[in-house]
């Protein structure tokens, strides 16, 4: 019986987009797998480890859209504040992956669902990118349809 090589960061990283991907070569999807991200962070590998252009897993899960995956990381210990790449925080990527019409031909969004699921996990909406920017003037950018999607996600606040 082959012994299983230890998941490693780098050894994830190369899985998901890397040579090891089995979609590398055939230009299908690429992404994090949550059985190998689950096998990393149970082998003790940290959720908040960042890639050598300062994205932590959460921010790749959010990017990609992968709603299970970012519930466990966040579950495991990943920061959702974290900031990486131009300080976005996986919040301002969720609402631009929310607000892009591209994934569905061009047809506006009826709802936030990264970003709520972000909201709901305590992400922090008044947290500026490097221009200043916050995750809601992300929305404004697109236009007021998708910043009254965003304004109107229910917020728990604490009392």
């Amino acid at each position: 019986m082959k012994k299983q090589t230890p998941m490693s960061f780098e050894h994830l990283i190369s899985r998901s987009f890397g040579k090891e991907s089995s979609s590398f070569w055939r230009g299908g999807p690429r992404g994090l797998s949550i059985e190998d991200v689950r096998r990393y962070l149970d082998e003790g590998g940290d959720p908040n480890r960042r890639t050598e252009s300062g994205q932590t897993l959460l921010h790749i899960a959010t990017d990609n859209g992968q709603v299970e995956l970012m519930q466990l990381l966040v579950a495991r210990g990943a920061d959702v504040n974290a900031r990486g790449h131009h300080g976005y925080t996986p919040l301002h990527l969720a609402v631009d992956m929310d607000c892009d019409t591209s994934p569905r031909d061009g047809r506006r969004a009826t709802e936030l669902p990264l970003t709520r699921l972000l909201l709901g996990l305590g992400a922090d909406e008044l947290a500026r990118d490097d221009d200043g920017e916050t995750a809601r003037d992300v929305a404004v950018a697109y236009s007021r349809h998708e910043t009254q999607l965003y304004d109107d996600i229910p917020r728990h606040r604490g009392t």
